[in-house]
């Protein structure tokens, strides 16, 4: 009996991942530049973090510092900074679709490549990366949402 829900649980979580990895493809093929530039405050007093909302691929903490990860020209381009993932979070705020997936990563959910995993180990991968980015699992729901009102980028 235990075996038989899990089966059932885990199609549904396979069928949503599907969904998922559908809508994200559709966005990113539909998706217009955003050429929204963002500038946030680094730690060091004297270093401005500037980069375009459509180039952000994640944010990954590494102890004081953070990595940022952009694409540009199909290539990536890693920059470190010394600020915390709290502080670029909280800069971040007006921007819905870059959220907070895990105590380590944000990430910009317009340039999510493709997903697999159920809630409990769900990964995210983007273009040119061979690493994954975990969801940890209290961030799943949020993130869900954010996929299900994703929307493409209208011409302003």
């Amino acid at each position: 009996m235990v075996w038989i829900n899990y089966i059932i649980i885990l199609k549904e979580n396979l069928k949503q991942v599907e969904q998922h990895n559908k809508k994200l493809q559709k966005i990113l093929q539909l998706q217009k530049n955003d050429t929204t530039a963002i500038s946030i405050p680094s730690d060091n007093k004297t270093e401005i973090i500037q980069f375009n909302v459509e180039h952000l691929l994640f944010i990954k903490s590494d102890g004081n510092y953070v990595e940022i990860y952009l694409e540009q020209n199909n290539q990536i381009n890693k920059h470190i900074h010394r600020a915390s993932l709290q502080a670029i979070g909280n800069e971040l705020r007006n921007y819905p679709t870059i959220i907070r997936i895990h105590r380590s990563y944000i990430v910009n959910c317009r340039n999510i490549k493709s997903s697999k995993g159920t809630a409990r180990n769900y990964q995210l991968f983007f273009s040119n990366i061979e690493q994954s980015i975990p969801v940890a699992r209290n961030k799943f729901q949020v993130f869900n949402e954010t996929i299900q009102n994703l929307k493409p980028i209208q011409n302003k």
